[in-house]
C-alpha cells in the first residue's frame, strides 16, 4: 500500500474488527467506497476513523452517520500513535439513545 495513511487506517480498521469479531461473531470489512460502514454483520453500522487529534472531526462524522444511517450507529475514534501517554483514549461514539439503551442491556444483564 502507497499510501502510508490508508496502511494506518486500514490497520485500525483491522484492529476494530478483531474486536468486533470476538462481540458478534462473523465480521468482515465492507467493500473499499462504501459510504460510512467499514464493516459487515454488526447490529449497526460501524465506522473507524484513525487520525492527528488535531483533525479530528467527530461533529462532522456523527452528522454523516446520522445523516446515513439513521439512529442507530457506532463511530469509532483512534489517535493516530496509540503507544503515547499524551493522547487521548480511543474513543467509541453512539448517539445519545442508543448509549442510555447499551447502559439499560447492561444494567439488566447484570442484575441477572
Amino acid at each position: 500500500m502507497a499510501n502510508p495513511n490508508k496502511a494506518q487506517g486500514t490497520s485500525y480498521e483491522n484492529r476494530i474488527l478483531t474486536r468486533l469479531q470476538e462481540v458478534y461473531g462473523p465480521v468482515e470489512r465492507s467493500a473499499a467506497g462504501t459510504k460510512y460502514r467499514d464493516f459487515t454483520g454488526t447490529r449497526w453500522p460501524c465506522e473507524a476513523k484513525k487520525r492527528k487529534v488535531t483533525n479530528w472531526r467527530i461533529p462532522t462524522w456523527a452528522r454523516d452517520m446520522r445523516e446515513t444511517h439513521g439512529r442507530n450507529w457506532i463511530l469509532f475514534v483512534g489517535p493516530k500513535d496509540l503507544r503515547k501517554k499524551s493522547e487521548p483514549p480511543e474513543l467509541m461514539i453512539v448517539p445519545f439513545e442508543t448509549g442510555l439503551s447499551l447502559l439499560e442491556a447492561y444494567e439488566r444483564d447484570c442484575r441477572a
